[in-house]
């Protein structure tokens, strides 16, 4: 392998708590009913007005901005207290890092969101690069965030592979033409992601090297 692109919720950190209790907050303060965390995991990974859409049943499009604007408003304040790395991710970056892998990131996050996260759990440097969905025309499960990785860094598909926790993110990978690796530990089950085409499954982050190296 010479270039690996990461998901960051549910692949480099667990987030789930914080997202549901986001989403959750969103709904209520606009007026929605609270939902299950069962019904908001299976589409963590989509862009937040195509989640909000299927949370309300409302597809006017100037509902879901303004869904995704208070989203965005509560996530600081509500997201980074349950922030935390997956076991093991830190080490095995380091470590895919010094065997001279280039290290990306594609999240359906923003900037806004995504970078203060990266430096929250010390990982931002060991990245070449950080794509997200508001970089792009289209988001996951669309091969922009890949491509756009790819070309930021100088590299091709050729030795590049995606990891993820959704189907989305396999989808994402080999539209590209990327190997796939989901992990199992996120928000889609190892059934759901072996059903989207992964290449590889994993369990446990630290068996990514297992693979790469």
């Amino acid at each position: 392998m010479k270039t690996l692109i990461f998901d960051f919720d549910g692949t480099l950190a667990d987030t789930q708590q914080g997202i549901c209790q986001c989403v959750n907050a969103t709904l209520a303060r606009t007026g929605h009913q609270a939902l299950d965390e069962a019904a908001i995991t299976p589409l963590i990974g989509l862009p937040l007005e195509q989640m909000f859409v299927i949370f309300t049943g409302n597809d006017d499009p100037r509902a879901a901005k303004h869904l995704s604007a208070v989203y965005r408003e509560l996530y600081d304040d509500i997201a980074p207290l349950t922030l935390r790395l997956f076991p093991g991710v830190a080490e095995t970056l380091v470590r895919l890092r010094e065997q001279g892998m280039l290290l990306c990131v594609a999240s359906s996050k923003g900037h806004d969101a995504l970078d203060p996260q990266l430096r929250q759990t010390g990982i931002a440097d060991l990245f070449s690069t950080v794509v997200t969905g508001h970089d792009v025309a289209h988001s996951k499960p669309a091969p922009d965030m890949v491509m756009l990785a790819l070309r930021n860094i100088g590299r091709t598909v050729e030795g590049a592979m995606v990891i993820g926790d959704t189907e989305y993110d396999i989808a994402m990978g080999r539209s590209a033409g990327c190997l796939t690796c989901g992990v199992t530990y996120g928000n889609h089950s190892a059934e759901r992601l072996h059903a989207a085409g992964a290449d590889y499954l994993i369990s446990s982050f630290r068996e990514l090297a297992d693979i790469c190296i």
